[in-house]
């Protein structure tokens, strides 16, 4: 009995070394990669694409920053109603292949 009582207890002891060695690196790597993506996202502009006068336009931080020539009423409704509500992206490769998959 005390034989089985010792293994008991050497293996509960290592299970709980490796699970509080493991946590502090696991919490330590989330909050790198947290901090990763928000430090990328915080440099990138942020673009929205809209239905300005029925044409697609996009507003750079709000402003106005482009037009284009497409008519809104010309894509699918479901387009429609996005850009009726904006489409948010962040960065000028999204922004390109979104114009490029609404203006084509």
């Amino acid at each position: 009995m005390k034989r089985l009582l010792l293994i008991t207890g050497i293996v509960l002891s290592a299970y709980i070394l490796m699970t509080s060695a493991l946590s502090p690196s696991a919490k330590s790597e989330t909050a790198q990669t947290v901090s990763t993506t928000a430090a990328v996202t915080a440099t990138e502009p942020v673009y929205t694409v809209i239905d300005e006068n029925g044409r697609v336009a996009v507003l750079l931080n709000g402003a106005s920053y482009l037009r284009t020539d497409t008519l809104v009423r010309d894509l699918p409704k479901t387009d429609q109603k996005r850009l009726k509500e904006g489409i948010a992206v962040s960065g000028r490769d999204e922004l390109r292949r979104l114009l490029e998959d609404l203006c084509s």
